[in-house]
């Protein structure tokens, strides 16, 4: 946890992937998603042309924002299926804030 980094309840928190083909030129997997786990265990999935949460930037550049709303440490998981199968976990935390209704 060291290395991931820290947010505050409210930021607005980017998450990128990159795709890239058995010979490393950028490409686009069939199939996009991003996995976001909050501290209190709760999963939700965005898809890539379902949910307006996850965009293309270009060829085989992917975001993901989601607004930090919890204390503690959260994960995003990208995932690339098809033709160009990936996937990467990337932690961040959420400071607490001292104010009862930080948002």
């Amino acid at each position: 946890m060291a290395n991931a980094p820290t947010f505050d309840i409210g930021d607005q928190v980017r998450s990128s992937a990159s795709f890239r083909n058995a010979g490393g030129t950028a490409a686009d997997p069939t199939g996009v998603k991003f996995l976001h786990a909050e501290p209190d265990g709760t999963e939700t999935t965005y898809v890539f042309g379902v949910d307006g949460e996850v965009v293309q930037d270009s060829t085989g550049e992917f975001h993901f924002d989601v607004i930090a709303a919890a204390a503690g440490r959260h994960v995003v998981r990208s995932v690339g299926s098809g033709v160009v199968a990936a996937a990467q976990e990337r932690p961040f935390i959420v400071r607490e804030s001292v104010f009862t209704t930080p948002t």
